[in-house]
């Protein structure tokens, strides 16, 4: 499943831009997450779903002023 379909299914929907962008984590992320060991599965797959539970809380929280990103490692927010 593509990460798009994944994230529209779950009622996110970004801009073809924020995917062009988030490419750049992943392939990234597959490319140093192995030499610095930042993630245990770097499969596509995996990596998308990370994304989501990244991503899942937009859909819901309401409007907000502020905001803090305590991080979860592999540069994922928390």
């Amino acid at each position: 499943m593509s990460l798009k379909s994944l994230l529209e299914k779950n009622s996110l929907i970004y801009e073809d831009s924020f995917y062009k962008d988030i490419e750049t984590f992943v392939q990234l992320l597959k490319k140093w997450g192995r030499v610095h060991n930042l993630s245990g599965n770097l499969d596509d797959q995996t990596i998308y779903e990370n994304i989501l539970d990244s991503l899942y809380p937009l859909s819901f929280i309401e409007d907000f002023k502020s905001f803090a990103d305590i991080g979860t490692g592999a540069g994922y927010p928390g």
